[in-house]
């Protein structure tokens, strides 16, 4: 009754006959919420709440009792042992799902504010690294690392354009191959990086295999697992000069405001880091060379300077004799 109850309230449902069976379910595939009956054989409901207890499984799970014994004593015992409320036999219909939906949504909204908590610790460390260093290489990769990661995608990598205009780019950093530098590509069977370079708004493909943007590649993508992916431009200055390109191998119709404001943060970070690096490269090497002018032109001096006494001691007049006799001077 119960779980025709809930059934029929849109809810999805499994069913644990007993208190062993209930244990054994919770243990592999976790619910949101548990409704939990106290009298059951081989362990009763007090019982299966210590075993959840003392497996830490009941932080993650709203728990509601069911009872017929619905005395002060039994619920402020059920409480204490980790129900999160109760529900009295014979217990009514619409109660009955209100109340399992009202936890679920608890449930849910724990879970999102956990997972924000996570992104943005995992952005302000990806923000850390990306201005903290100068080594921009060995930070790229572990920076698409945490991207693959927190979107949960296969492959995270990052594509800057050789120029503007330019049919050729190169990967510089992929989540899925570490050391990765400097791979060259030709955007001409990369049509979806040509079209985020040209129009500078993130893209996102469903199903490459059917959108007509990749049809003139469809021959080449056959041979490839990646079935949907996200591109997000990095921006100077108002152009697109590489792009943040995430693929998945399975489909994704479409990426949640969640995923977009990731995919969006990371590319403007990523922008600014290389941005800078490659302003700090200029710096760095019209440093160097004027640090070469000048140690050249130091050492041209040095090469005259022995003559400046011989030329500030003659008193009265100065020869320029050629070895050859020839008077020059």
């Amino acid at each position: 009754l119960v779980r025709q109850t809930l059934s029929e309230g849109g809810l999805e449902v499994s069913e644990a006959s007993d208190g062993r069976a209930a244990l054994a379910a919770v243990r592999a595939d976790p619910p949101d919420v548990l409704v939990l009956d106290l009298m059951m054989p081989h362990l009763d409901g007090f019982q299966v709440l210590a075993a959840l207890d003392a497996e830490g499984a009941l932080a993650q799970l709203q728990v509601i009792v069911l009872t017929g014994r619905a005395s002060q004593e039994v619920l402020a015992r059920a409480l204490e042992a980790g129900a999160d409320d109760y529900i009295a036999k014979p217990f009514h219909t619409d109660e009955m799902i209100a109340r399992v939906k009202a936890h679920v949504r608890i449930v849910r909204a724990t879970r999102l504010l956990a997972q924000r908590r996570r992104d943005g610790e995992i952005l302000v460390e990806i923000g850390q690294r990306l201005s903290s260093r100068l080594d921009l290489q060995s930070i790229l990769h572990e920076v698409t690392t945490l991207v693959a990661e927190v979107l949960a995608i296969d492959r995270c990598s990052i594509i800057l354009l050789d120029g503007p205009g330019a049919l050729e780019a190169r990967v510089v950093a992929a989540s899925d191959v570490a050391g990765l530098t400097d791979r060259p590509i030709d955007l001409r069977r990369y049509p979806e990086v040509r079209h985020v370079v040209e129009h500078r708004e993130p893209l996102v493909v469903g199903d490459v295999t059917i959108d007509p943007l990749l049809h003139p590649v469809k021959a080449h993508l056959a041979g490839v697992a990646v079935r949907s992916v996200a591109l997000f431009p990095l921006l100077e200055a108002g152009a697109c000069f590489g792009v943040l390109f995430l693929r998945s191998n399975r489909l994704r119709e479409a990426l949640s405001e969640r995923e977009m404001q990731i995919g969006r943060i990371v590319a403007n970070s990523a922008a600014i880091a290389i941005t800078n690096a490659r302003l700090f490269a200029e710096v760095r090497a019209d440093a160097e060379a004027k640090r070469h002018a000048a140690a050249v032109v130091e050492g041209r001096l040095k090469r005259v300077e022995r003559y400046a006494g011989f030329f500030e001691s003659a008193a009265d007049a100065l020869c320029v004799v050629r070895p050859s006799g020839r008077l020059i001077y």
